[in-house]
This record gives C-alpha cells, sequence and structure tokens, in this order.
C-alpha cells in the first residue's frame, strides 16, 4: 500500500517521539482514561478539540471490527502496513481528530471526516529495522464520538533477523585520543543456515577503515572497523550499509560512534584580568588575584616535556611547575607592576615536545 499526498480530509502524519517512556510523559503526551471503565469520561485534549459539532440527538457512532494486527514472523527491516477499517453507523458525522503513535517507528495515514453509513481507514506502517523479537506497537485514536472519544489500536509482530548482528548494530568506540588507534569487531552469522557475501560497503565516513573477514562456510563473517590513528579531531558517526547477496536481506546497517580528541588538554583556553587598578597592583604586588594558573595533563603516555614557557607581555611572570612528571603541569602567570593604564591582550606560549601551546590572555587596567 503506498500512502496517498496529504490533504485536509486525509492528513499523513509522522511523530518522533514515545509515549509514557519511563513511566513519564513526555512534553507531547495526552492524559489518558479518567476511569478506563468508562469511557464516557475520557478528556480529550483542547488541542485535540474536534472541528465537527455533535448533535445529541444525531450523534456519529464508531464501529471497529478489531483493534489489533499481528503480522506473525515478520523479517527485520520490513515495513509492516495495515489499514483499519472504521466504519460510521451513527447519524452524524463522524471526525478522526487526531492519531498519536506511541513510537517513532510507526507512521500514520487517515481519513478525518467519514459521513454517517460510509467507512474509512487509519492506515499504519511499522519500521522493524530497529527491532528483535515480539513487537507491540500502540497508536491512540481520538474522535468526535461521544462513546469512543479515546481508544488505541495495535501492530504486533515477531521480528526475525536472518543475519544477526552481534554484539550490536551500535557501537561505541567512545573517547579516543588523537593518535591512537581502536577497532570494534561485528559479527555477521545467518540464522537461516544460507551463506551470504557482502557484495558492497557503503559508509558515511571517509576516515574510517574496515573490511570484512568471512568465515570458509559463508554462514558467518566479522565486519571489522577501524578509528585509524590519523582520523581527524571530533565526533565520531561513522553509519555503514552493508549489502548482501542473500535473497531475503538486501542490506545490514551498522552504526559506530565516537569521540577523538586531543591527549594534550590545557585549561583554560584564555586568560582574563578583569578591570584592575594601577594603584592597587603598585600596592599589592603580591595579592593573590594577580596571580592565574594554566593546568597542562597529557591523557595517555607519560612522556610530555615542557621545554619552555614565555609570555609576550612584559609586566606578566611566568613559572612552570611540575605536578606529575610526564603528564601533569601548572604554569603559574603573575601580573607583576610596573604596568600601564589601558586594555591590554597578549600570548602565553607553551613550548613542548608534543607541539607549541598559547592562551590568550587579555585585560584592562585604571
Amino acid at each position: 500500500m503506498a500512502f496517498s499526498r496529504p490533504s485536509p480530509d486525509r492528513p499523513s502524519v509522522v511523530f518522533g517521539e514515545c509515549i509514557g517512556r519511563m513511566g513519564k510523559l513526555s512534553p507531547h503526551a495526552v492524559r489518558v482514561w479518567a476511569n478506563p471503565l468508562n469511557p464516557a469520561n475520557v478528556v480529550t485534549p483542547s488541542r485535540f478539540k474536534g472541528t465537527v459539532p455533535v448533535d445529541p440527538e444525531n450523534p456519529p457512532k464508531l464501529f471497529i471490527e478489531t483493534k489489533e494486527y499481528d503480522n506473525g514472523v515478520t523479517m527485520k527491516g520490513e515495513v509492516i502496513e495495515k489499514d483499519f477499517i472504521i466504519e460510521n453507523r451513527g447519524t452524524g458525522i463522524l471526525e478522526i481528530i487526531n492519531v498519536r503513535p506511541a513510537c517513532g517507528c510507526t507512521s500514520t495515514g487517515f481519513d478525518r471526516k467519514i459521513e454517517p453509513g460510509q467507512s474509512g481507514k487509519i492506515s499504519l506502517k511499522v519500521d522493524t529495522r530497529n527491532f528483535v523479537g515480539g513487537i507491540n506497537k500502540s497508536t491512540t485514536v481520538y474522535t468526535n464520538d461521544p462513546q469512543s472519544e479515546q481508544f488505541q489500536i495495535f501492530v504486533r509482530a515477531n521480528v526475525k533477523e536472518i543475519i544477526s548482528v552481534k554484539p550490536s548494530a551500535n557501537q561505541q568506540f567512545g573517547l579516543v585520543y588523537l593518535g591512537q588507534s581502536l577497532t570494534r569487531d561485528y559479527n555477521l552469522t545467518s540464522t537461516d543456515a544460507t551463506p551470504f557475501k557482502i557484495t558492497q560497503i557503503e559508509c558515511t565516513d571517509d576516515h574510517v577503515e574496515y573490511e570484512v573477514i568471512p568465515s570458509a562456510d559463508g554462514l558467518s563473517a566479522i565486519f571489522r572497523v577501524t578509528l585509524p590513528p590519523h582520523h581527524p579531531e571530533g565526533p565520531v558517526s561513522a553509519r555503514f550499509t552493508l549489502k548482501t547477496d542473500h535473497s531475503q536481506v538486501k542490506s545490514i546497517r551498522i552504526n559506530a560512534y565516537g569521540t577523538i580528541r586531543q591527549p594534550l588538554t590545557v585549561y583554560p583556553k584564555e586568560l582574563v584580568y578583569g578591570g584592575m587598578s594601577k594603584q592597587f597592583i603598585d600596592e599589592n604586588p603580591e595579592d593573590a588575584s594577580l596571580n592565574k594558573p594554566i593546568n597542562l595533563n597529557y591523557e595517555t603516555a607519560g612522556d610530555l616535556q615542557v621545554l619552555e614557557v614565555a609570555t609576550s607581555l612584559p609586566f606578566l611572570q611566568v613559572t612552570l611547575n611540575p605536578i606529575q612528571e610526564g603528564k601533569r603541569y601548572s604554569i603559574q602567570v603573575r601580573m607583576q607592576p610596573p604596568v600601564e593604564v589601558g586594555d591590554f591582550q597578549g600570548l602565553v606560549t607553551i613550548k613542548t615536545n608534543k607541539g607549541p601551546v598559547e592562551v590568550k590572555v587579555r585585560g584592562k587596567i585604571f
């Protein structure tokens, strides 16, 4: 079934938030039964109020033959499509005010207005790409029928993974320091005893390295992903599409996430002296407010060497203090008279065996 272009009488919407996750309602959640045993007590949120007035003498009457659909055994990645037929057995126009899936995997289309004696439908599409095992996806329907203002319909399935991915199709590399290399393996196994081959690989990250190591019998393979030492600094989000020759599995989606950071960290990146009095500086040269630290940390091998520390500002004095040789250092930057009135800016330059580091310095003396 294909969805037609949305129209005022048949809107098509997709929702991406789950409702009631972890026992809490999302900001888009709606109030449920005031009394589950008495549907007439349902309170419909004001933003879900219908546009068709209901005449108490000629109300609509909704009839749905079944509120549940079981698709049975379903291959992972298949999109389940189901039309729930809605009849109006009343004497007034039946309005389907809103349809709210409980999960972003479900998209909907529905007929908004159904004349007396006519039928309409609510169309659901459930994407199974992220599921394995039993699923039960609910969708809440709001109508102007006083006896069926709110109810739920369900799509169930038992999702089978023909080529399994272990430990997970989504793996985290975590924090990796620039210059390091880290590898993750994705174990692919045919669960229906049919041999397969990976015929093509698409990747969104040009810097990661990968390879396929097939088994001799063709029933399994290792997909190995490596973050190389030269991968650029920053977040990693590598998304792979592995195309196969298996008759029932056209492609496999695999994701690798992480963050690459420089092992040498410097804090702060900038020293700021707020407005300071020249007289105060001249009279209190040892005051603690004139002293500011710069901290260096090296997160990998303990072989960091600080070769030289200098400043471009003549009234600043810099002193190197080792905290943990090869890994942690503190540089004390101290303002010393004589100083000049006015704005100033400059640099503290730190030369290390891992490369130079510059820290900006700025402030104002009045």
